[in-house]
């Protein structure tokens, strides 16, 4: 299981075969890492270019069945409402 970034490079498994176990590396933990953020950034730029494209009215909908759950979610950036709640405050 190797993950692999165009800056980082690999991200390697270290793998154990006495214990027949194996373990993430330091590398492997970042390029992870980077590869999230790299992931989030697109979609916050997706959802930004689709906020700004409405012409006349824009109606963002969404629903939370726990709703103080979903509000520490919300501080924390975990979720797409997290990315526009407070600019509507």
């Amino acid at each position: 299981d190797v993950l692999l970034h165009k800056e980082l490079g690999l991200g390697p498994q270290l793998i154990d075969a006495e214990k027949r176990l194996s373990y993430p590396t330091l590398a492997k933990l970042a390029v992870k890492r980077q590869l999230k953020l790299e992931t989030l950034a697109e979609e916050l730029r997706i959802l930004y270019v689709a906020m700004t494209r409405a012409k006349e009215k824009l109606i963002l909908v969404g629903s939370e069945k726990k709703l103080a759950k979903a509000a520490t979610g919300w501080c924390r950036y975990l979720n797409y409402p997290s990315w526009f709640l407070p600019a509507l405050q």
